[in-house]
């Protein structure tokens, strides 16, 4: 019985067709040189915190680690807190 799984306490198989019906969703199509106000706004505010960071660093230049680290850092932190700003977990 130590090698053997238990089958009560574990989920049911599902499919990957039910696994795609339990994700919802929305695809906004758009067409080129469109303006899509959120995604503008979203852009513009990575960009302003991306400013804020590198002023108050001593470099006068920083390598492409950096900048991606500090980008994914900055997404990581916005993608935390929810629209009400509750953090989420």
């Amino acid at each position: 019985m130590a090698g053997e799984a238990s089958t009560s306490k574990t989920f049911p198989p599902t499919t990957n067709l039910q696994k795609f019906e339990m994700i919802s969703t929305v695809t906004l199509c758009c067409a080129a040189n469109e303006h899509v106000k959120r995604i503008e706004r979203r852009i513009r505010l990575i960009k302003e915190r991306n400013r804020c960071y590198w002023v108050n660093l001593p470099y006068t230049k920083a390598s492409k680690v950096m900048i991606d680290e500090n980008l994914f850092d900055i997404n990581e932190w916005l993608n935390a807190y929810s629209k009400n700003g509750i953090l989420r977990k």
